[in-house]
């Protein structure tokens, strides 16, 4: 008996439409499109990078004098909502590099400097209002450049210093 026998008159060796040789059906076209992380470390990024990272530290030199003048007694217990605050926003600027984080924390530095103002009055806060300011320029950089770099594939070269 032939173990070749096919129904429909077809020989075995020919594959059903569709399966020719060197197609397949479930090729989907991919683009190697960088991350945002690997974006960032691109030397054309660096001054973006760097700004990302002044914002970082200046807000977490922030939480670490609330934290000084919380353990010294000098700011009640309520400061701990603003250490956690700027907690989150450092943290989600530096991990995701996210515009909401950096206007989270300009929206929070302003709200800090008016309430300074109305409950000392006098001018305060100038850290963390250049830590918010600064943040949300540099997030709204990025995300800026990011965002042109997938619309058009190409990394956007006026950020080149």
């Amino acid at each position: 008996m032939d173990n070749n026998f096919n129904w429909n008159n077809q020989d075995n060796n020919q594959q059903i439409y569709g399966q020719q040789q060197g197609y397949n059906q479930q090729t989907v076209y991919q683009q190697n499109i960088l991350t945002r992380k690997e974006f960032l470390n691109l030397p054309q990024m660096q001054s973006i990078k760097s700004s990302i990272s002044s914002t970082v530290v200046m807000i977490y030199v922030c939480v670490a004098l609330n934290i000084v003048l919380i353990i010294a007694g000098l700011s009640s217990l309520v400061a701990l909502f603003d250490v956690a605050i700027m907690l989150v926003s450092a943290i989600g600027i530096q991990r995701t590099y996210s515009n909401l984080f950096g206007i989270i924390m300009l929206v929070y530095s302003i709200i800090n400097v008016l309430v300074f103002l109305v409950v000392a009055g006098r001018l305060g806060g100038y850290l963390i209002l250049a830590a918010g300011i600064l943040g949300f320029v540099s997030t709204s950089k990025f995300n800026k450049a990011y965002n042109e770099y997938i619309s058009s594939g190409k990394i956007p070269n006026y950020y080149i210093k």
